[in-house]
């Protein structure tokens, strides 16, 4: 039986990147992780800048610009 196997990368400013993998029995489950890790790195993205948004009074070019530094994060399904 073939395996599959997310690959995960959390990039946080000022940290060293942390990762990890994890192994699936098919393509759609692994694919499915990797949609909820991605969902996540957006929702967290989001609420960084919801939160730059307020600190900055409103300006929506100052919260972009600090919302850069919001946490990334890379998933990538692999066959094995």
């Amino acid at each position: 039986m073939k395996t599959f196997v997310l690959l995960v990368t959390w990039i946080v400013s000022g940290q060293p990147p942390s990762s990890y993998q994890a192994t699936f029995n098919s393509a759609e489950a692994c694919e499915a992780a990797r949609n909820a890790v991605l969902a996540e790195g957006q929702r967290l993205k989001n609420e960084y800048y919801q939160n730059a948004l307020t600190g900055m009074g409103g300006d929506q070019r100052k919260a972009a610009r600090i919302s850069m530094g919001a946490p990334t994060v890379t998933a990538v399904c692999a066959a094995q």
